[in-house]
């Protein structure tokens, strides 16, 4: 008996060490080496080998690279290993642990101000938020960029721009996309650097033919395959002809796409690309079927058939072939292990049986004092059972009024049940009936395309507190004359959202139809539309709701605005002094001590809304007009963004916070002024709920 349990507990030991045991001599070599900073780079380096290979063994090294930089509180060998740790993660897509060890080394370098590698962890970061589909990218990208430009660091300053660009195109924002595409085409052309001319020009094509603007697109994808053909890179050739003959294709030159494609198909096969070539056979067979030549379609079907299995046996073999040698390593290493286990076997057996033999002894003499014990509990569970015997009835007594305190619980529960059920059915439809509004709203306002069109140079930023929103931006163009405006309709949400299509309604109808094109007289129209529309209510009450509105009307082939506003202003930014204005308006100089430099200037809407007024004195609507000159930024806006909470002290954004913004960002593209907005408000807003509906409309003249 004492023999087998001796050769259990041996066997459960042999297969514990041989379960937990592992030889890595590269490994026990750097867990050797001294702690100084050298040791912790190189074993960070060898980590590198396993990234997108072996997890386990790279967060291995990297594990023993931290444990020795934190020993020594060497904070740049610390945030080096946050760093692996992130880009391990992000390899297999494990996209939290990568975010976390990305933030963690963000925070070391904001603390040692290192700003290159703070920029650099926010590129990394926004890389993650790229793949989690989160819009904080963005953030993280933009602040990278502001820290490049700060550094003067052109090239990562073209890269993080690639990035953006990768961004907006991701989300379909096509003209945000091509905007940054350019600016990091433009710097790698300044340095000269072909490689990323190259490539910059492939992303541009790319977003140009999502566009539909497929010979701009054709022009960019040839001046990059010329690139590569000079530099004979075979892969990038063959992809690039990949993409002519794709626009070939959609241009309507079938002949011409069949050779770029027939081009492609050659360099895939010089190179031994099997995958490319099935994308290949199947742009010839469709090509063939476009024209009819459905011998050939086949054909080339037949061919597509055996590049498949061809394809799938060789990975077929690959991955047995991986298998079998991964089986023979750890086949290896186990017969290593366990020579390793018999030797030091050997040498612990004497102990063991001595150790087996002390065990026992013990083991009767703890049997003893457990018979004890039981005797003695027996005597003292007696006396508890008699004492038990009493509390049973009381308990009884007790059960019996919880069971009917419960039956009441659940008679409750079930009739909560029923009214949550009415309410979720209320709220499904309620929100059917929003999102149906939403939809309703998104038609009257005015498209992209209808705004670039007309206004080139130009945002919207446009972000409702609700589903559907109380403010809404018009645009309308006649002949030379384009009229555009921000209005914020009393209230939020659904109530606002119908007061905004009357809004939408009564302008189009006032400006196309009655062709009455003066901002004043048109606010002046509208206010009769609005009153007029809304009657009394049945008890003779009359309802108050109402809009402000800023509008704008630009006669181009005079360059001259007309603008009008119910209590919303206009702001406009010119580096010039605007004469004409400067006594009606307040005037906000870029440099306080020369104010003949100009600024930007808040003109006064008049006090008064569209709807009903029950001041005496109603004032009428007074349209100023202002000649223009290149480069005049013209906003209008309401008052959500001014108005939201937010800041170290939860205080009030207010509007001369705004005009000072706009003063610092008005000299900047607007596609990346709608960015610095958003941003801007995004950080003042931080935690707080936003207060209101926001809709800003910038143009550049």
């Amino acid at each position: 008996m004492n023999q087998l349990w001796y050769n259990l507990l041996l066997f459960c030991l042999i297969f514990s060490l041989v379960a937990n045991t592992q030889t890595d001599s590269t490994y026990n070599y750097f867990a050797s080496q001294p702690n100084d900073t050298t040791s912790v780079f190189s074993i960070l380096a060898e980590s590198k080998k396993y990234y997108g290979t072996d997890l386990d063994k790279g967060l291995k090294y990297v594990d023993l690279a931290l444990k020795m930089a934190q020993n020594l509180n060497y904070d740049k060998g610390t945030r080096q290993c946050y760093n692996t740790y992130g880009h391990h993660y992000l390899y297999v897509s494990q996209y939290s642990k990568s975010l976390e060890n990305y933030l963690k080394c963000l925070e070391i370098d904001e603390k040692l101000n290192i700003k290159q590698k703070i920029a650099d962890d926010c590129i990394n970061i926004g890389i993650v938020y790229y793949y989690l589909g989160n819009r904080k990218s963005l953030e993280y990208y933009l602040k990278a960029v502001a820290i490049y430009e700060e550094i003067e660091n052109p090239i990562d300053l073209a890269i993080a721009y690639n990035n953006i660009c990768g961004y907006f195109t991701n989300i379909e924002k096509l003209d945000s996309a091509f905007f940054y595409g350019s600016k990091a085409l433009s710097i790698f052309e300044k340095l000269e650097a072909e490689a990323e001319i190259s490539d910059a020009q492939i992303n541009l094509g790319n977003i140009l033919k999502m566009q539909g603007n497929l010979k701009k697109a054709l022009n960019f994808y040839q001046k990059a395959y010329n690139y590569y053909i000079q530099n004979e890179d075979l892969e990038k050739i063959a992809s690039c002809n990949i993409n002519i003959a794709s626009t070939y294709s959609e241009l309507n030159e079938p002949n011409s796409a069949f050779k770029k494609l027939n081009e492609a198909y050659s360099y895939f096969k010089q190179i031994g690309n099997k995958e490319s070539q099935l994308i290949c056979l199947t742009g010839f067979s469709q090509f063939h079927e476009k024209i009819n030549n459905y011998k050939e379609a086949l054909a080339y079907r037949d061919s597509i058939s055996v590049l498949e299995k061809i394809i799938f046996d060789e990975n077929s073999q690959k991955a047995i072939a991986e298998m079998e040698t991964k089986y023979q390593t750890e086949k290896k290493d186990k017969e290593n292990q366990l020579l390793k286990i018999d030797n030091d076997l050997q040498k612990e057996t004497i102990a063991r049986k001595q150790l087996f033999e002390y065990a026992m002894g013990g083991g009767i003499l703890t049997l003893f004092i457990i018979v004890g014990l039981i005797l003695h509990q027996f005597v003292q569970k007696k006396k508890a059972n008699l004492l038990l015997t009493e509390q049973k009835n009381i308990i009884s007594e007790k059960n019996e009024e919880l069971n009917q305190f419960i039956e009441e619980i659940e008679a409750q529960r079930d009739q909560i049940d029923e009214q949550n059920k009415d309410l979720e059915h209320k709220n499904s439809h309620i929100m059917s009936s929003i999102q149906y509004a939403k939809r309703i709203q998104e038609a009257i306002l005015p498209s992209d395309e209808l705004v670039r069109n007309n206004l080139a140079e130009s945002f919207v930023l446009y972000k409702p507190k609700d589903i559907v929103s109380g403010d809404f931006y018009w645009m309308e163009s006649i002949g030379q004359k384009v009229f555009w405006a921000a209005v914020d309709c009393t209230g939020h949400g659904v109530p606002g959202a119908f007061m905004s299509i009357l809004g939408a309604n009564g302008l189009k109808k006032i400006v196309s139809e009655r062709h009455i094109y003066q901002p004043a007289e048109i606010l002046t129209h509208l206010t009769e539309h609005v009153i007029s529309s809304i009657k009394e209510t049945k008890d003779g009450e009359e309802v108050k709701d109402g809009m402000d509105i800023s509008l704008c009307c630009w006669d181009k082939e005079n360059n001259t605005l007309e603008w009008a506003g119910a209590y919303n202003p206009l702001f406009i930014v010119r580096e010039a002094p605007i004469y004409n204005l400067a006594e009606k308006s307040n005037f906000h100089p870029f440099d306080p001590e020369k104010e003949n430099l100009g600024g930007l200037y808040d003109v006064k809407a008049t006090k008064r809304p569209i709807g009903r007024f029950k001041r005496k004195n109603i004032p009428d609507f007074e349209n100023h007009t202002i000649s223009l000159q290149q480069g005049d930024c013209i906003y209008v806006f309401t008052d959500g963004f001014a108005d939201q909470f937010g800041g170290e002290d939860g205080s009030k954004y207010t509007t001369r916070k705004m005009r000072e913004f706009v003063i610092k960002i008005y000299k900047k593209p607007m596609q990346e002024q709608i960015l610095l907005l958003e941003q801007e408000f995004e950080n003042w807003r931080g935690k707080e709920e936003q207060l209101d509906d926001i809709c800003i409309f910038g143009v550049k003249v």
